[in-house]
């Protein structure tokens, strides 16, 4: 029996790690540039292909976000404004704007801000696909006051892959879900996302724009999506312009972190269970910043990204990229600037600038390039490394794939969540289990199934001993009962006080165990 036991717990790991495997191949392939360009990092080394599709014009420039499928082929890209399928063309209904139509014209079919878009899975095939904007109204108001910091509105759409003979399509479009009619509006930028501790559902963070202590926290689940404000109580100055920044998640998830403008660098502990943060710690870069080179009174903060082993958080402005050691709490000394002076190796329309960092399937993080004229691609190859061992490398690749060579030219990396992250295992929201459809061990039985009073609970007649728990949709304990020396072998339970729906139950002897469900009528 126990060699039994011990057969199903090392199927259900191998079941759940394969399963991580898949869900991480979602991030194996990238958009990236002003037309079409593709990295692949399925291999042992990084293959970079061009597609040229004649009916799109895809500038995967800042706004930019797409996902793979679970054998790490890419099937859905936007830029933040339109959908476009693995091979660049508009996805069926893409072709419109699957935001507001104001944004586009104002800025004139180029979305222009980092992280202002993400894909998250829905369903089976289905995707949501998120992306900041301004509303109609608040559009007219930008038209005529010149004020371009106004994004008062989060919107979705959702993608079905079933749909168009698995060439996909839009089944639901631009999806209002936050409208905010006051100051401080949202944020342009920094808009991210972590896999919930239940394995299944995620959390959505946006912040508002300028006034940081206000944060928007999204629960999107298959089927809804559930709204949560939090009023931080910062207590130094969060203003900031909104234009440039970025957040982030550590890749286990217990990290998040953002960075506007010119302010300090927040980092928090997350709880992937309940969305709580807690200020972990706050460093203002600033007092540490090399004043022998260029542009240091100037700086705004344009991207920020953990290392995998969550000891070093990198952050770039337009001209330096610094490593801060989470671990060292002094702070003049956790600071390290680990690029070079570089700002001389200049392309041939000036200096590209820094921008938005991402952590690479490869474990290395790639740093996109602000203006959109340099063909190369910056990288930090060994993160996990302290100051000058980082390996940061300047054009650590060049894209020269398109015949007109001002198509080659890179921005921002995609903005992806880290899709691998698996369910938080013995947390209090490890609810969601596979469906069984028959018990682990057969001598146990439960009748009658579906029930309306009593279920009856029919033990082995060797017991002397069992625990049984039900639990609801939510993984909460709605019933326990636990007995030494049973003095009868089938048990009636009462189940009138459940209310209508669908149960879990485990049964534990000292000889046996069931897991199984049963629904009340």
């Amino acid at each position: 029996m126990e060699i039994k036991y011990k057969i199903i717990l090392v199927f259900i790991f191998l079941t759940t790690f394969i399963r991580s495997i898949a869900q991480e191949n979602l991030r194996m392939e990238w958009y990236i540039g002003l037309h079409n360009q593709k990295i692949d990092f399925s291999g042992s080394k990084v293959v970079i292909t061009y597609l040229n599709p004649i009916d799109t014009l895809p500038k995967f420039v800042v706004g930019n976000a797409n996902i793979c499928d679970t054998d790490g082929h890419l099937i859905l890209a936007t830029d933040g404004i339109k959908l476009y399928d693995s091979n660049g063309h508009y996805l069926d209904g893409g072709g419109e704007n699957i935001t507001n139509d104001s944004l586009t014209y104002y800025y004139g079919f180029d979305y222009p801000v980092s992280n202002g878009s993400i894909i998250l899975p829905k369903g089976k095939h289905q995707y949501y696909i998120f992306t900041s904007t301004m509303s109609d109204q608040k559009w007219a108001e930008v038209f005529h006051n010149n004020d371009t910091f106004a994004f008062d509105e989060l919107r979705y759409s959702v993608v079905d892959m079933q749909e168009n003979n698995w060439k996909g399509k839009i089944i639901q479009k631009n999806k209002l879900l936050l409208h905010v009619d006051e100051y401080p509006w949202l944020n342009m930028t920094n808009l991210t996302a972590c896999r919930h501790a239940n394995g299944r559902d995620w959390w959505l963070l946006k912040p508002s724009a300028r006034m940081r202590q206000v944060l928007y926290k999204f629960l999107v689940q298959p089927d809804t999506i559930i709204m949560y404000k939090e009023n931080r109580p910062l207590l130094f100055n969060t203003w900031a312009v909104d234009v440039v920044g970025q957040s982030c998640f550590s890749k286990d998830g217990s990290l998040y972190t953002e960075c506007n403008d010119g302010g300090p660098h927040i980092i928090y502990q997350f709880d992937r269970c309940s969305g709580d943060l807690a200020l972990k710690r706050v460093i203002d870069i600033y007092p540490f910043l090399d004043t022998n080179f260029v542009k240091v009174k100037s700086t705004r903060w344009q991207g920020v990204c953990f290392s995998p082993n969550n000891r070093f958080l990198y952050t770039c402005d337009s001209y330096n990229i610094y490593q801060i050691d989470l671990e060292q709490p002094n702070d003049s000394l956790a600071v390290k600037r680990v690029s070079k002076d570089t700002t001389t190796n200049i392309p041939p329309f000036g200096f590209a600038g820094y921008n938005g960092l991402q952590l690479t399937p490869n474990g290395e993080i790639y740093i996109g390039n602000w203006n959109g004229t340099s063909p190369s691609v910056n990288a930090i190859t060994s993160p996990n490394q302290y100051a000058d061992s980082c390996n940061f490398i300047f054009k650590y690749f060049t894209i020269n794939l398109n015949p007109n060579p001002l198509f080659n030219n890179t921005n921002d990396p995609p903005n992806m969540p880290f899709y691998g992250l698996g369910k938080l295992s013995g947390s209090p929201c490890d609810t969601i289990k596979p469906p069984v459809t028959q018990p682990v061990y057969t001598n146990i039985k439960i009748y009658p199934n579906p029930v309306h009073e009593n279920l009856t609970i029919e033990l082995p007649n060797n017991s002397n001993k069992y625990e049984l728990v039900v639990y609801n949709l939510l993984g909460e304990i709605e019933f326990r009962k636990k007995e030494d020396k049973p003095a009868q072998y089938k048990i009636t339970l009462p189940v009138e006080f459940l209310s209508t729906g669908i149960y879990s139950i485990k049964i534990i002897t000292d000889q046996e165990r069931f897991i199984g469900k049963f629904v009340k009528e």
